[in-house]
């Protein structure tokens, strides 16, 4: 922790920029929201040089918007193992609480704390809490370099 921060999120635009780069060469990790689409999948492309600039810090793809029925998170899951990223185990689904909770300023866990919405981004947070934790502690350890991304 330093100077009592203990998690910052930034947001960059969904675009290759000097922003997105710099952001990614302090992060200890990078996510990277993907809607299964295809536009949304071939960007991974531009993401993966972006990396590369940035270093090559350790990076997860997290499916976002998924159809809650259906097979296209897994299809794009397995799309998006097969380009060289490692896929969160969490699938973020296009569910209503989404929607009606950013209407009113809230996200999902404050709209409908018990909702699938809410237990999804739940899901997610811990998911990667522990995964950072378990880099810098690798780190911090002088042990094996964390798993950068795949290109």
């Amino acid at each position: 922790m330093s100077q009592g921060v203990e998690l910052l999120l930034i947001d960059t635009p969904p675009h290759a920029s000097q922003e997105a780069a710099e952001a990614a060469r302090v992060a200890d990790l990078v996510l990277i929201p993907v809607r299964p689409h295809l536009f949304d999948i071939e960007t991974l492309k531009t993401v993966r040089d972006l990396l590369k600039l940035a270093g090559g810090p350790p990076s997860l793809v997290v499916i976002n918007q998924a159809p809650v029925q259906g097979s296209a998170a897994q299809q794009t899951a397995a799309a998006i193992r097969n380009m060289g990223f490692t896929v969160a185990p969490t699938v973020l689904h296009q569910r209503a609480a989404h929607m009606h909770a950013t209407n009113i300023g809230q996200g999902p866990t404050e709209f409908d704390p018990s909702g699938k919405a809410a237990a999804e981004v739940i899901q997610l947070y811990k998911f990667t809490r522990n995964l950072i934790d378990k880099l810098k502690k690798e780190a911090d350890h002088g042990q094996a370099e964390p798993t950068r991304a795949r290109a």
